[in-house]
């Protein structure tokens, strides 16, 4: 247990003080920082407490109240980081160049033939990159504002959203999570075989290599991607899509094998081979009585799950 000390109360533990209260304390200690990392440590505090905010959205009545939370909570995120933290990266690489540019005037009178170790930056240069890691909490910040968006029903400003995290990327297999997002908005607005079009793209996009350049290692997304492509796949009834997809999740992953929603979605993809077969079977039993047609089937002899 962790113990910090309040004002109001001298004993208190983690397990016992709700995740509310704490944030507010940690940001009431933020606001205390002088330092240069105060702007970090509020940018990272308000898209941290948003994410709570969606974790517990489901949480009967508080639903509306915990997205307009997330939503305040990612505004003022996204104010910090476009203000403060480019604002005062891209000053500070200004006045290194100036410094830079003088030392270089300086031996160029004296006769010496010296290298700045800072390059001259010219027009929109001066914005250099900021840190990895502040780049992917933009990206994700990004991410759940396009959320918001959705579930507000605003599908145009949940997809320039979700263009803005793509410009932002810095990862390298960033692009299949991409076209899953994209996948979500278009399903939950009714564009069933547009979002099946973008789960192709994110599956066919999804890299083998998680080691990002900088030694990082990212998520492995694959059975995600896979499980929301099947559920896409039962929405448009597209029941041979669902199985495959389902099929290569469980067989991959045994997380995912002890999820029973993937088990119930994947007998639901089953029923409807099913039911498909049966059809089929009963137009061609008509069409034979008449002597038009013989017999065949398309039962599940006929797919393959790739590994």
């Amino acid at each position: 247990e962790w113990c910090w000390k309040d004002p109001s109360d001298e004993s208190i533990t983690l397990s016992t003080f709700v995740l509310d209260k704490f944030l507010d304390w940690i940001g009431k200690s933020v606001d205390e920082i002088t330092t240069s990392d105060q702007h970090q440590l509020k940018f990272s505090l308000s898209l941290y407490t948003a994410r709570m905010d969606f974790l517990q959205r489901d949480e009967g009545k508080m639903v509306d109240a915990r997205v307009r939370s997330a939503r305040k909570e990612l505004k003022q995120a996204m104010e910090i980081f476009q203000h403060k933290l480019k604002a005062a990266d891209a000053a500070s690489t200004a006045s290194e160049s100036a410094i830079s540019d003088g030392a270089a005037g300086n031996s160029s009178l004296a006769g010496t033939n010296t290298i700045s170790s800072h390059p001259t930056t010219t027009g929109s240069s001066t914005d250099a990159p900021l840190p990895r890691y502040l780049q992917r909490h933009n990206q994700a910040a990004l991410n759940l504002k396009a959320n918001t968006e959705q579930l507000k029903g605003n599908i145009k400003k949940s997809l320039i959203l979700c263009g803005e995290a793509q410009a932002a990327n810095v990862t390298t297999n960033y692009d299949a999570m991409h076209y899953n997002n994209l996948a979500i908005v278009y399903a939950t607005h009714g564009k069933a075989h547009l979002a099946l079009h973008s789960w192709s793209k994110a599956i066919a996009a999804n890299t083998k290599s998680l080691l990002e350049p900088d030694g990082t290692v990212s998520l492995d997304v694959t059975c995600k991607i896979l499980y929301n492509a099947a559920i896409g796949s039962l929405q448009a009834r597209n029941f041979l899509a669902a199985y495959e997809c389902l099929g290569t999740c469980l067989q991959n992953s045994d997380i995912w094998r002890q999820r029973a929603k993937a088990w119930l979605r994947l007998g639901e993809a089953c029923l409807g081979l099913w039911s498909m077969q049966q059809k089929q079977q009963g137009m061609e039993g008509s069409l034979g009585a008449t002597g038009n047609s013989g017999g065949g089937s398309c039962g599940f002899a006929a797919i393959e799950i790739g590994g």
